[in-house]
């Protein structure tokens, strides 16, 4: 039988929430490298600088779609936060009525 995988809202949040520190920490980085090639690329020229800016272009642009990748990844631990939070709120009405429709004669 295949192992099952568990969650705890508190795993989700604390995933969230690194994930969160990773996201802001590299669109910080990519702020800087891109600043820095703005830089470089005005007082470097010729096909050294050229290649390393393409190069530096790339890099950044792979950051991106990692960072694109990492918010999406974010939503999702907040999305199965507010999923449990309902899932277990109609768990409760479910329940609420099972115990009049199985008690009927008792108080709910």
């Amino acid at each position: 039988m295949a192992a099952r995988t568990r969650t705890t809202e508190e795993a989700q949040l604390i995933a969230r929430e690194a994930m969160s520190e990773a996201h802001t920490s590299c669109n910080s980085i990519y702020t800087n490298v891109d600043d820095v090639r703005d830089r470089l690329r005005q007082a470097w020229k010729g096909p050294a600088a050229e290649r390393y800016s393409e190069a530096v272009i790339l890099w950044l642009e792979e950051l991106r779609l990692i960072t694109n990748d990492m918010n999406q990844m974010i939503g999702t631990f907040g999305g199965t936060v507010r999923a449990m939070h309902a899932v277990e709120d109609q768990a409760v009405i479910d329940g609420s009525q099972w115990i009049s429709q199985l008690n009927p004669n008792q108080a709910g």
